[in-house]
């Protein structure tokens, strides 16, 4: 699933590898940058200025930084997206019924990033908002992946060490599991909107009960009828072959 250009523009490619470093470390120095990278002082302050006069970068004290203008662009790439247009409120809706944290999660390439965090329950959320999740590591991927065409979700688990969980639980509407890290199960189900694909998740309340699991079950199950021009249709997941039937 990785991108490899035809021709690689290196100076583009270090210039994002700056970016990378101080999205990872923080303010940083040109000779640490230097040392860290690789790359001749020089250079770096060329692009580190570079990168300062179109505003993705800010100089405080010798130390540089990235600007809010990253996240003036995340908020921008998330506001285009369908999926997010169409679910937002009905994350936030779930999140109050169930007085419990609820997400979106939406596909980037080989993984998902979690563009929009609902609490309902005053509890410390399993993900922060921008957190980019495995596709196999926690059941918003898992979900995530039963939306995939075929192709896709083949060559994204065969790049996986631990797809059989996921394999297995592929032709669950609704999957549930705890994260590792996590003590609060999270339920999910997949998503998608003209094209953009995701899912969304509910952190499970402590002591909701199997009633109250239903109750979730049954509400995320609603969330993966999707509107057509020939009615309303749920994509299912339904045999080992990988083919997927309309209900």
């Amino acid at each position: 699933m990785t991108y490899t250009a035809n021709y690689t523009v290196e100076t583009t490619a270090k210039s994002f590898a700056i970016v990378a470093h101080l999205r990872h470390h923080g303010p940083t120095g040109v000779s640490e940058l230097s040392d860290e990278l690789g790359v001749p002082k020089s250079i770096v302050h060329n692009h580190v200025s570079t990168l300062r006069e179109l505003g993705y970068v800010r100089k405080r004290d010798g130390a540089y930084r990235l600007s809010l203008q990253f996240l003036e662009t995340g908020v921008a790439v998330r506001s285009q997206s369908a999926l997010f247009h169409r679910m937002e409120h009905r994350v936030n809706a779930v999140a109050r019924q169930f007085d419990a944290v609820a997400f979106l999660l939406e596909r980037d390439g080989a993984t998902g990033v979690v563009t929009h965090v609902a609490d309902g329950g005053g509890v410390d959320a399993a993900f922060d908002l921008g957190e980019r999740l495995e596709p196999t590591a926690a059941p918003l991927g898992v979900a995530l992946l039963g939306e995939l065409p075929v192709a896709d979700r083949d060559a994204i688990l065969n790049e996986c060490d631990d797809d059989e969980p996921a394999l297995d639980a592929l032709d669950r509407t609704v999957f549930i599991d705890t994260p590792k890290g996590s003590s609060s199960p999270i339920a999910a189900v997949g998503v998608e909107v003209d094209g953009d694909v995701g899912s969304v998740g509910v952190q499970l309340p402590h002591g909701i009960g199997s009633d109250g699991e239903g109750e979730v079950r049954d509400t995320l199950t609603s969330l993966s009828v999707v509107p057509t021009p020939e009615g309303e249709r749920r994509r299912s997941f339904a045999t080992a072959k990988h083919s997927w039937l309309g209900e």
